[in-house]
């Protein structure tokens, strides 16, 4: 009987390597490595300090297999003009069989906004997927304010928050139950890659929201601009939230910004790409109708019921061109 058992191990060992041969043989004989494939790329060069008027430097940093001749890279530059390069500068990566491009590309924006910026490569019957990036053109002049919230945790006391709502957030919500008397907080966004203040309409009670953010004093120049960036948070897409932008010119509260009436209202604010959005979007607002004041600015958050999710502000700045 003890034979038997040390006859059927060692069958079985035999089978095991069998199949498992035969497994491998199929698995390479089925198989085919495919080509390298085209694959757009470019960055911005430093792409946190642009003005309208300076040339804007784009690098190129897209891989074409060498079995590819005369490739042709076609840019948008998103202000209504393009253009396409026919030649490039490449070095060979470590197999072989692809080349890596290290040209650049200069383009002067005559207008401060954000843009689009847009590559794709051709090559004969071949065409690589078209790669986007956003670029922001800042306005010339002097920096009068500006908040970023990358080196707080908290908003500094100069500002003043007001919870008009007072609505209890959603209990789904656990990560911003502090904004029930809080109205806004500074917290870290993977969307926007830094720290931004976020207010919140998601609660349980049927309530509207009403929670306002306003800035410390500010000395405005002859040709005041105020600009931001904002974002409904909403991770399906489907609940944007609404806000206004008020500039009041005697008290810092919600009384005194209602006193003039909203310079800027943005119902159902973008979501982010990835749920279907156009993404981050810079705003601004003419400040010239308050020349040489002292101003508050306010952003009251106003979604009403049954709510939206969250909002996000963020690189809140106010220049004198």
């Amino acid at each position: 009987m003890k034979k038997m058992k040390i006859y059927l191990k060692g069958f079985w060992a035999v089978l095991a390597v069998l199949v498992l041969a035969t497994a491998c043989d199929d698995y390479t004989e089925d198989y085919d490595v495919p080509e390298p494939s085209i694959v757009a790329s470019f960055e911005v060069d430093a792409a946190d300090d642009l003005s309208a008027d300076d040339p804007v430097k784009f690098i190129n940093n897209s891989v074409i297999p060498k079995r590819i001749s005369q490739p042709s890279f076609h840019w948008d530059f998103g202000d209504g003009t393009d253009t396409v390069v026919d030649g490039y500068a490449s070095v060979e990566l470590d197999n072989g069989e692809v080349l890596k491009v290290f040209d650049t590309i200069s383009h002067v924006y005559d207008t401060a906004m954000q843009f689009t910026v847009s590559l794709q490569i051709m090559a004969g019957n071949e065409t690589s997927q078209m790669v986007d990036e956003r670029v922001l053109i800042q306005p010339g002049g002097d920096i009068l304010f500006e908040e970023t919230f990358d080196d707080i945790n908290v908003f500094p006391e100069s500002w003043v928050l007001v919870n008009g709502d007072e609505g209890t957030v959603a209990s789904s919500n656990p990560d911003f139950t502090n904004l029930s008397d809080s109205a806004w907080i500074v917290w870290q966004s993977g969307i926007f890659n830094s720290k931004i203040a976020v207010g919140t309409s998601w609660y349980n009670e049927e309530v509207g929201a009403d929670d306002w953010m306003i800035t410390p004093a500010i000395e405005l120049g002859e040709n005041g601009l105020l600009t931001f960036d904002a974002l409904s948070l909403t991770t399906s897409g489907d609940y944007t939230d609404d806000y206004q932008v008020f500039i009041s010119t005697t008290t810092q509260d919600p009384a005194g910004c209602l006193d003039n009436g909203a310079e800027l209202t943005v119902l159902a604010e973008e979501t982010g790409d990835d749920v279907g959005g156009e993404g981050i979007q810079h705003r601004e607002v003419d400040l010239t109708g308050y020349a040489g004041q002292t101003v508050y600015i306010g952003f009251r958050l106003m979604t009403p019921y049954p709510g939206g999710d969250r909002l996000g502000i963020d690189n809140i700045k106010v220049t004198d061109l």
